[in-house]
């Protein structure tokens, strides 16, 4: 019996650790994402963006496409939700 209390200690002493291992693990791979997506935002605007330049005569259409895919929408990706109509009283 001693020993299943001592297990069972020792394995909620482990589990105490864990949201900390979570939060440092999460805190490493957020600033991993921020370099990636700064490598390749420099890959986009050092290189892909000026070799798009060739096209701009040539392939107008295409050019113009790649422009507007390059475009940074905000957050929500659309339009801004509708005004809620006006509330009204009932009778």
């Amino acid at each position: 019996m001693l020993t299943a209390l001592r297990s069972a200690i020792d394995a909620y002493r482990a589990s105490i650790s864990l949201p900390r291992q979570v939060i440092t693990t999460t805190s490493a791979a957020t600033t991993q994402l921020d370099a990636a997506f700064a490598r390749a935002e420099a890959v986009l605007t050092k290189q892909l963006d000026k070799l798009m330049e060739l096209y701009r005569l040539t392939h107008p259409t295409f050019y113009q496409e790649y422009q507007s895919a390059r475009e940074i929408i905000g957050p929500t990706g659309g339009s801004p939700p509708a005004a809620p109509p006006p509330a009204t009283s009932g009778p």
